[in-house]
C-alpha cells in the first residue's frame, strides 16, 4: 500500500497495487475503484470486496473501470451472475468514444478533432482484434492469440448447418485435477471437419470417458449413421489408452486400437496445421475455413467447479482465450505457450487435425460388419460377442 493523502474533512485517498491482494486485509474503505480492472484476478476484486466496510458513507460502493478483455474473462461474466438474494453482483455501464466530450460534438452530432484523428483513423483501422475490443468496445479474445484467425462468427456454426459426413473422428486429452477433454468431429466430402460433440471435466474415470466415447457415437449413428472411427489421444499415457479400450471392446483394425496415441509430439506443427485449416484466404481452403465447431456441443452439463472459476467448460471458450506467453513489458512470446492457459479441448483438436489434414484418411471407416437395420447392427456386436 501506498500512503494517501488527507483532506481536512479526515476524508482519505489512498493508492495501492494488487500484485499481493493480502495487504489490504487490514484496511477498511467506504470507495473502492480498481482502474483497469481487468489486471486484476477475481481472488483480488473479492478481496478488495471484504474490505468495503468503513460504514461512514451513506453506502459502501466498489467501481471497476475496465477496457474489453476476453469475452470469457470474469469481469464479463460478472454481470449475469447472481448473489444469493437474487440480484446481479455487478451491473455494467457501457460508455462509448461519442459519449466522449472531448472526441465527439453533441451540438453538431460529429467528431471533434480529437475523436477524428484516434477514434474515427486509428481505432477504427486497426487490427481485428484490436478494433473489435478497443473501438465497436466488445468483449473480444485476448491479445497475442496462438490462432488468431479464429472469429466466432466464422467458425461457430449451427448444428443444423453441418453437412452430411463422410467418416467421423475423437480427440481425448487426459485430465483429473485439470479438465479432460474428449471431441468429436465429423468430416465432410471436402474434407472440412465439424466439432459436433464434446466432453470437458475435472474429476471423472476412465470408466466416465469410456461411456462420453458410447454416447458420441450413438449420436452419430443417429444422426448419421456412422461412429467414429477411432480416437486419437495424448501418447503421454499409454496405460490410460490401454484401460479404454479394454472397457470399449472395440475391434483393432488398421494394425492399432481404437483409441490410438498421437502420431507426433511436435505441437507447433499441430499449431500450424489447425491454423492453416482456420484461415478462409488460403487457396487450400478455397475461400471457406476447413475447421469448424458447433454451437452446442457438450454432451452433459457443464463442469460446476470450472463454472464457479470462471474457467472454460469447452472447446468454444478456449480457443479465444489461448495466448502466447508474454514478456515482463507484455510482449508475447511467439512459440511459447502461455502455460497458465487452459488448452484441454484444443489439444484434443490438435490431435485430430494432426490425423485429418496430414494424411488422407477418406477410406479409413471399416466396412460395416452388418447391413444397417439387421440385429447385429442393431445390438453393435464384434467378433467377441459370438
Amino acid at each position: 500500500m501506498v500512503n494517501g493523502v488527507v483532506y481536512s474533512g479526515r476524508s482519505e485517498i489512498v493508492l495501492g497495487g494488487m500484485d499481493n491482494p493480502g495487504r489490504v486485509l487490514s484496511t477498511e474503505f467506504d470507495w473502492v475503484w480498481a482502474e483497469e480492472a481487468f489486471e486484476i484476478s477475481l481472488e483480488a476484486w473479492e478481496t478488495l470486496g471484504s474490505r468495503n466496510r468503513n460504514w461512514v458513507m451513506p453506502w459502501q460502493q466498489m467501481i471497476a473501470t475496465t477496457n474489453p478483455e476476453s469475452q470469457y474473462h470474469w469481469l464479463n461474466a460478472r454481470p449475469e451472475e447472481r448473489g444469493d438474494d437474487g440480484r446481479p453482483k455487478m451491473r455494467r455501464l457501457k460508455s462509448r468514444h461519442w459519449e466522449n466530450p472531448l472526441f465527439w460534438d453533441l451540438e453538431r452530432n460529429r467528431w471533434k478533432p480529437a475523436g477524428e484523428q484516434y477514434v474515427a483513423k486509428r481505432l477504427a483501422n486497426a487490427s481485428h482484434n484490436q478494433r473489435r475490443r478497443y473501438y465497436l468496445g466488445e468483449w473480444f479474445a485476448s491479445s497475442g492469440r496462438i490462432w488468431d484467425s479464429y472469429d466466432e462468427n466464422i467458425h461457430v456454426v449451427p448444428l443444423d448447418a453441418v453437412p452430411e459426413p463422410k467418416w467421423a473422428i475423437g480427440g481425448l486429452d487426459w485430465g483429473f485435477r485439470n479438465p479432460g477433454a474428449l471431441t468429436v468431429w465429423v468430416v465432410d466430402k471436402e474434407d472440412r471437419i465439424y466439432c459436433v460433440r464434446e466432453a470437458y471435466h475435472t474429476g471423472q474415470s476412465l470408466d466416465w470417458w469410456a461411456g462420453m466415447v458410447q454416447r458420441a457415437n450413438a449420436y452419430l449413428r443417429e444422426r448419421w449413421k456412422l461412429e467414429m472411427s477411432y480416437v486419437v489421444a495424448d501418447s503421454a499415457e499409454p496405460r490410460s489408452i490401454e484401460t479404454l479400450n479394454a472397457l470399449l471392446r472395440k475391434p483393432l483394425y488398421e494394425g492399432g486400437g481404437y483409441v490410438r496415441p498421437t502420431r507426433r509430439k511436435d505441437q507447433m506443427a499441430q499449431i500450424l496445421i489447425v491454423d492453416r485449416a482456420m484461415r478462409p484466404d488460403l487457396e487450400l481452403n478455397a475461400g471457406k475455413p476447413s475447421w469448424h465447431i458447433a454451437d452446442d456441443t457438450l454432451m452433459h452439463p457443464a463442469d460446476p467447479k470450472l463454472v464457479a472459476e470462471h474457467r472454460p467448460t469447452c472447446l468454444k471458450h478456449e480457443v479465444p482465450a489461448w495466448v502466447w506467453r508474454k514478456t515482463e513489458d507484455g510482449r508475447p512470446i511467439k512459440d511459447e505457450e502461455d502455460p497458465t492457459c487452459d488448452a484441454h479441448a484444443i489439444d484434443s483438436a490438435k490431435y485430430v487435425g494432426d490425423e485429418v489434414f496430414e494424411r488422407d484418411l477418406s477410406d479409413s471407416k471399416p466396412e460395416p460388419r452388418f447391413k444397417p437395420g439387421t440385429l447385429g447392427d442393431i445390438l453393435n456386436l464384434d467378433e467377441d460377442d459370438y
